[in-house]
Order: structure tokens, then sequence, then C-alpha cells
């Protein structure tokens, strides 16, 4: 952002947007697991990445068993493969000269879509979902998305109407709740 010349008010709330989202799902996280010790709690909150918070979305979606242990596993090896792979790419990064003839400035914006997938199929596979409500999530994500890239790019679009979704399926589990 430094380098398209945005201004400084601009960076500062792209970057709240973008680690937002981390403290919503390390809160998230911390109430899955209510039986733990506040340390516990503290790790795996600061742990949590958004491939562990998928897989664990998709394992609840799915009604699979986890545990504590599960979870902080789940943390270390997303973060281990993490600091490997940047390794990996820094080394090889500074050979790239042209990251986007690879693709790779569509990077965030496929993590995210692959998550937003992930979760999507796993709600549908889970009888104890409605299949009228996760489909109306996922109707109202994919036209945010889509109306928002006429305004912002993709990244910016992406984490956007991820929020935005999610707070319309936050809603929309409350109203069925009653």
């Amino acid at each position: 952002m430094l380098a398209a010349n945005a201004s400084i008010s601009s960076i500062v709330m792209m970057v709240f947007l973008v680690n937002f989202r981390m403290f919503l799902q390390s809160l998230t996280v911390t109430q899955v697991f209510p039986r733990q010790s506040t340390a516990s709690s503290l790790l795996m909150g600061s742990l949590v990445t958004d491939e562990s918070f998928g897989i664990l979305s998709v394992n609840i979606a799915a009604g699979k068993e986890r545990s504590v242990m599960w979870m902080h596993g789940l943390n270390i090896a997303s973060w281990a493969t993490w600091w490997l792979a940047c390794v990996i790419f820094a080394v090889v990064g500074k050979n790239i000269t042209d990251p986007a003839a690879f693709g790779l400035d569509f990077a965030l914006t496929g993590m995210f879509a692959g998550l937003w997938l992930l979760t999507s199929i796993s709600m549908f596979q889970n009888p104890k979902e409605s299949k009228f409500k996760v489909l109306s999530i996922i109707i109202v994500s994919t036209a945010l998305l889509y109306i928002l890239m006429y305004f912002f790019s993709a990244v910016v679009s992406v984490l956007i109407a991820s929020v935005l979704g999610s707070f319309y399926a936050v809603l929309v589990n409350r109203s069925e709740g009653k």
C-alpha cells in the first residue's frame, strides 16, 4: 500500500480490518473450549491462524470430536508450516521477478475463497444445519463479494465480504434460535 501511495489512514484501516478477524477468531476458538486454564486459553487464542480456525470450523460443522490438546497441536502445526513456507519462499521468492505471471498476486484471495468453500461444504454436510440458511449465507456472501469487486480490489473485497457475510451468518443463526 505504501508503494501504491495509499494514505496513512487507509493503511491503518486496512491493517485493522485484516487483523480484526484474528480477534474474532481467537475469541470464538476460546469459547469452543471453555473448560481450560487461562494460560491455555491465552496460548490457544494467540496461536490461532486462519487455517487452524478453518479446520476447527469444518470439524465443528461436521460434529467431529476435538479437544484442547488437538487444537493446540493444530495451531502449532499451522505455525510451523507457515514458518517453513516463509523461509522457503524468502529464498525462492527473490528469484520471482513477476509474481502476477504465476498468479501469486491472487494468493490471499484464493486462500480466503478456499476457506469459504470448505466451510460452506461442511455446513451443507451437517444434518443439523438448515439447507436454506446455509444457501442464504452463501448467496449473500457471494453477492457481497461480486458487488464489492466493482468498487475495491479483490483482496479488499474478499476481506469486507468475509466480515459482512460473517455478520449475516450470525444474524441468521440468532434469528433461527429464537
